[in-house]
């Protein structure tokens, strides 16, 4: 993406009256130089501010200016074309950039693909307005959660008869919200964390 940028911006530059060596074009252009007369398009850029009849400040204005003009003129600037249809026909999978700030690959990360359809889209749906969900009570959606099911209430109420007891248990929900309970500063802010060891099941109650 790096390049591509660069590309646009020797025309965006050109078309502002700077000029551009072969030996220059051949450092911005990179390894798609080989594609290119560079003589030639050195030339043709310098020609390039003489064709538009507004100011150049985008790719879109010289794709422009090369239409509103005719054939002729496009034949002669062939390497200036040849550049702009370079960057109009970037595939998409080149944007790299975008695909890293996926919400969907985030949330398959964290839970480690351990999920059904259902599961990913409730988790999906938590995720992208985790704004809201930052506001709700985990107390009561935690409770609401365990009082669904008897099993839910035997397992908390066993994890509280364990504590008494100082018996060790493996972390389940009610860990959760006897943590709440006695430190709410250690809760997490993003509801998906909370039903990371959860079934699908249970999470479709």
């Amino acid at each position: 993406m790096e390049r591509l940028a660069t590309l646009e911006n020797v025309l965006i530059h050109a078309a502002a009256g700077q000029h551009f060596s072969a030996e220059r074009l051949r450092d911005e252009l990179g390894s798609h130089a080989p594609d290119f007369e560079l003589g030639r398009l050195g030339a043709q850029l310098m020609l390039l501010p003489t064709i538009p009849a507004a100011p150049i400040k985008k790719v879109e204005d010289v794709v422009q200016a090369l239409n509103e003009n005719s054939q002729t003129v496009r034949n002669l600037l062939d390497q200036v074309a040849a550049l702009v249809e370079l960057l109009l026909t970037v595939p998409a999978s080149a944007a790299t950039g975008e695909r890293s700030f996926s919400a969907l690959k985030r949330v398959q990360t964290c839970l480690r693909n351990r999920m059904t359809q259902k599961r990913l889209g409730q988790l999906l749906l938590l995720h992208v307005h985790k704004e809201e969900t930052r506001q709700l009570d985990l107390n009561a959606v935690m409770g609401e959660f365990v009082s669904r099911t008897a099993e839910r209430n035997h397992v908390a109420t066993s994890r509280l008869e364990a504590e008494k007891d100082n018996v060790t248990i493996p972390m389940t929900v009610a860990d959760y919200i006897v943590q709440h309970q006695a430190k709410p500063a250690d809760m997490p802010t993003d509801l998906t964390d909370i039903f990371y060891d959860t079934t699908d099941d249970e999470i479709g109650d």
